[in-house]
């Protein structure tokens, strides 16, 4: 798993399958890194600029990082979005943010980014993880695990973890996705977390595989499970607004709530796009499409930051696909899907609070 920082798109951090985070500053110089040459192309291989691998000992991960997500909330995003220029070319100060991740064993950890002085050049001399002039690194702020948690929750049995989310208006609180079928939901400082416990009115059970929370300010996430069925919830009830099942679908990988259309999201299994338009038909996808032949669907993501204002021209979004293969595609997102109606995040909060769905 990867993401990038929600203030410095110069920042990337990924999470590996040997329990390790780490970090790649691309402001670094070539000279820091490799450079390969094959024929008359030259590669530079970049190593990260901060990694935890060996340094936390049993205070880290022990299992295969799955999930890894900026600590950040929708307001924030759309400040950091409108300064991103600024912040790109900005040589110091302002980065403070966080960044959470959790392994297949339900260990969740939570990461304070730290950029170090550049008078402290010997901070790798006394941090090992830290690269040789690097001025990235990050510290251990604070850890869960999901079996302590399972059991103040009155669940019983084994649970492994698949998948995790902030709620983007108030990244207090997290979403853990499980093998079980459920969601739990915990909160990091202070109160308490209700509904506890997401669940589904369906007999079968079947594990969640992704989740993805609605970037306009509104209180519902997106569910998506192996079966390929989908289902729509309101944070504040604990079984689905919504369920729906595609029987065609594969094994479902993603489920992204479009950035730049309120009442639009994607669902992409292993070989397939389907788009689904609330507002349009919402007893099922509008469109469905193959993707390019390039090995099963590993991951994916959309680019272009949300905003209140929809419509506005520009940048135009993209939806970024990786394979088993190696393969990286980028489609670049039809008019229709990329830009609507200006009343459309209004229409889309009307049809959510009535609760009427006709699928």
């Amino acid at each position: 798993c990867c993401c990038f920082s929600p203030t410095r798109p110069t920042l990337a951090f990924a999470g590996t399958d040997h329990g390790s985070v780490v970090v790649w500053d691309l402001r670094e110089l070539s000279f820091m890194h490799f450079v390969y040459k094959v024929g008359e192309d030259e590669w530079l291989i970049r190593s990260p600029t901060y990694t935890t691998d060996g340094i936390l000992g049993t205070e880290s991960h022990h299992g295969v990082v799955n999930s890894l997500v900026p600590v950040v909330s929708v307001e924030e995003s759309h400040r950091a979005a409108a300064s991103a220029e600024k912040l790109q070319t900005a040589q110091g100060g302002g980065l403070s943010f966080q960044l959470a991740s959790m392994d297949e064993g339900g260990d969740i950890i939570f990461w304070t980014v730290i950029e170090v002085s550049r008078s402290s050049l010997d901070a790798s001399e006394t941090d090992l993880g830290l690269t040789p002039g690097g001025l990235i690194k990050i510290v251990k702020s604070s850890s869960f695990n999901l079996q302590k948690l399972s059991r103040k929750a009155n669940l019983s049995g084994s649970t492994s973890t698949r998948c995790l989310q902030l709620n983007l208006t108030d990244p207090n609180h997290f979403f853990i996705g499980t093998d079980m079928g459920y969601i739990l939901h915990m909160v990091r400082h202070g109160g308490r977390a209700l509904p506890r416990l997401y669940t589904t009115e369906e007999e079968t059970v079947t594990e969640v595989t992704a989740m993805d929370f609605c970037p306009f300010g509104f209180d519902y996430f997106l569910v998506v499970c192996a079966d390929g069925s989908v289902r729509l919830y309101n944070t504040t009830s604990e079984v689905p607004l919504m369920t729906w099942k595609d029987a065609a679908a594969e094994r479902v990988r993603c489920v992204l709530w479009s950035r730049s259309r309120p009442s639009v999201f994607y669902t992409v299994d292993e070989t397939r796009v389907r788009v689904w338009d609330l507002l349009q038909d919402d007893s099922g996808p509008t469109i469905s499409e193959q993707l390019p032949d390039g090995g099963r669907v590993t991951t994916c993501a959309l680019a272009g930051a949300a905003s209140k204002t929809t419509g506005a021209q520009g940048f135009t979004p993209k939806m970024v696909v990786c394979t088993d293969s190696n393969v990286v595609q980028v489609h670049q997102l039809a008019q229709e899907l990329a830009y609507g109606p200006a009343n459309e995040r209004e229409r889309l909060l009307a049809k959510l609070q009535s609760g009427v769905f006709s699928g």
